[in-house]
């Protein structure tokens, strides 16, 4: 056993032997490295680094700072130190802040170094400093937030320089102690602008502090009172923060000043603050303020959800201002309930309205939810007067309720002709099988062409919600029927619904002597949801006289040629041969061009090459060729 442990031991020290030496040789490699040389040899010191214990890798970087080694490569070992350095790195680095050349290098890893030594050595080297690198060390001992920097700071923080002054106001700002506080107190005292933003940031670390919220209250109380904008908004969001509904009303009285930043900041505040009182104290606000203001404050309340505000937020849309109007009818899209779907259908059909105004309120009645809002739609369509009842019914359609088809069945009878339009478009987004018998009775006993068109769509989409029984209605409707415009109506719609009752019917009409009717069924094939119907459209082309019907056949094949399929592409190629060579028109031809190469095969590519001699569709079949030629095995 205790040789097996030797053994190990051995092996374990050998291997460690190994690393270090691999290591040494990288950074031999490494140590006249340059900016604008290959970074390779920095990519496998990094890897070797991190298969290393971190102290020992520490030992061999402190080592290379030391020698005369290219400053791009000292650049590199110190952000490898800034990973894994320790306090054993700090003397080493202590000394290269004073070389110009060195010092920001130096500066970055002490900044990530843990330990009081490191943050020490940053402080030692602040006094010695050039005017150039001083900043850079203030800025460090700011992020590091050292409390004994805090006099040197103050001292620097009132330099002729403005950038060394700066840099040490933000410092002070982090550091957050009572001398680094009293300092930015006296700097604001005496009017400094630059004071405000770190003492701003001061407060805030203050407040996320166990101890120091009473302070930080302080400051953003005295900060709220600011000349500038920016740090009064900061102060703001800060008491909000830590307030919550004990900083309305400094929120409320804020949302009533000039700024419209702030204004707006101040809103913004108040509604992150989930509170029925703060509710109240917006709504109490909302008639004091500009229209400019009662905009925002109108959308803030909508987005805020709270059902108080509902009364005054209706009460907004007859506001004399059109944008709060139209931010009222917006927001009641949001917290509008049943009884705002009057008011707000009548304000979308209104002819004194804005655009804006009817467009803002039309989206709030689709956007309103609930089963009460749906009831309420339904049950105000009938009593409604023309203009109105479009709203509704065009609501109903886009919320696709399906309880309101009764109404919008009764709609579709009525004169007007927008009523009835829009209640025919509803109806393809609400009727199921329970509205069949009812369409179909629409469609078969039109005398209008417009409305059997409508009744067509409606009708098609009901089947599609419903189950195959009910499409042998259609037919038996279909078999019915003496008028050819109400047959060819009936093949349209077993086309759209793709009812698998209706393909034997749809394959026979071809052969129909009614030329319309045989333009009814290739359509309603056309529009037939897979690939069944090809080969008898396919044959129907090759054997009709009519020109119109080969036409539309051949366009019919191609479209459900785009269909999924499992044809081989062999066989969808012969298909599309087919069709070339039966096309009369050049549209047909270069559709089936630009299908071509979707089946790269050689056959494919003679089909388009015999193209190029037609002067309608030599570009295409170029086209076709040259891609077919990246993709077919050469011969």
């Amino acid at each position: 056993m205790l040789v097996a442990v030797f053994i190990l031991t051995l092996a374990s020290s050998t291997v460690a032997i190994s690393a270090d030496a691999t290591l040494e040789a990288t950074l031999q490699q490494v140590r006249r490295y340059d900016y604008d040389q290959s970074r390779q040899p920095l990519i496998d010191l990094e890897s070797q680094i991190r298969n290393l214990p971190a102290a020992d890798a520490e030992k061999h970087l402190v080592e290379f700072l030391r020698s005369d080694a290219s400053i791009a490569s000292k650049d590199f070992i110190c952000r490898q130190l800034s990973l894994i350095g320790s306090e054993a790195s700090v003397p080493v680095l202590e000394s290269m802040l004073s070389s110009p050349e060195t010092v920001e290098m130096a500066r970055y890893a002490l900044e990530r170094i843990p330990g009081h030594t490191s943050v020490a050595a940053l402080r030692n080297a602040l006094a010695k400093a050039s005017q150039r690198t001083r900043p850079g060390i203030v800025n460090t001992l700011g992020i590091r937030r050292d409390a004994q920097a805090a006099t040197a700071l103050s001292a620097l923080a009132e330099s002729q320089d403005k950038v060394l002054a700066g840099a040490a106001m933000s410092a002070l700002g982090r550091i957050a102690t009572p001398p680094a506080l009293a300092m930015l107190a006296a700097l604001r005292k005496k009017g400094v602008a630059a004071a405000m933003e770190p003492s701003l940031e001061a407060a805030g670390y203050l407040a996320a502090g166990q101890t120091g919220r009473e302070t930080a209250l302080a400051l953003y109380r005295e900060l709220s009172t600011s000349t500038q904008a920016m740090i009064r908004i900061g102060a703001l969001q800060g008491l909000s923060a830590a307030l919550g509904r004990e900083a309305a009303p400094q929120l409320v009285a804020a949302m009533k000043e000039p700024d419209k930043r702030l204004q707006a900041a101040a809103i913004r505040f108040l509604n992150s603050i989930p509170d029925a009182e703060v509710t109240t104290a917006m709504l109490r606000a909302l008639p004091e303020v500009g229209a400019a203001v009662r905009v925002h404050l109108v959308t803030a309340l909508a987005v805020r959800g709270d059902r108080a505000a509902v009364p005054a937020i209706v009460k907004a849309a007859k506001d004399a201002d059109a944008g709060v109007r139209v931010a009222a009818f917006a927001g009641l899209g949001m917290i509008g309930d049943a009884g705002s779907v009057g008011m707000l259908a009548e304000s979308a059909a209104s002819e004194t309205a804005t655009q804006e105004e009817r467009a803002a309120a039309r989206s709030s009645l689709d956007r309103m939810r609930g089963a009460a809002v749906d009831k309420a739609i339904v049950a105000a369509i009938g009593p409604a007067p023309a203009k109105v009842k479009v709203e509704l019914i065009r609501s109903a359609g886009e919320r696709a309720i399906a309880a309101s088809s009764d109404a919008l069945l009764a709609a579709v009878r009525e004169s007007d002709a927008a009523v009835k339009r829009e209640a025919f478009r509803a109806l393809r987004e609400t009727a199921g099988a329970g509205h069949v018998s009812a369409l179909l009775s629409l469609l078969t006993s039109s005398t209008n062409e417009s409305d059997r068109r409508e009744s067509e769509r409606a009708l098609s989409a009901a089947l599609r919600r419903s189950s195959a029984s009910y499409s042998a209605e259609v037919l038996t409707a279909y078999r019915a029927a003496s008028n050819s415009g109400v047959k060819a109506s009936l093949l349209q719609v077993m086309g759209q619904s793709g009812a698998r009752e209706a393909l034997p019917l749809l394959r026979a009409t071809l052969e129909n002597s009614d030329a319309d009717l045989v333009r009814g069924a290739i359509l309603a094939l056309t529009e037939w949801p897979d690939e069944q119907p090809l080969a008898d459209l396919l044959a129907f082309a090759g054997r009709t006289q009519t020109a119109t019907h080969q036409v539309l056949a051949l366009r019919a094949v191609l479209k459900l040629m785009e269909l999924p399929a499992q044809r081989a592409p062999a066989e969808s190629v012969k298909i599309l041969e087919s069709v070339m060579n039966q096309a009369r028109q050049p549209d047909e031809k270069k559709t089936v061009l630009a299908l071509l190469p979707r089946y790269p095969t050689k056959e494919a590519l003679q089909i388009a090459e015999s193209a190029e001699s037609d002067p309608n569709v030599a570009s295409e079949a170029k086209a076709a060729m040259q891609r077919l030629r990246r993709l077919v095995p050469s011969r």
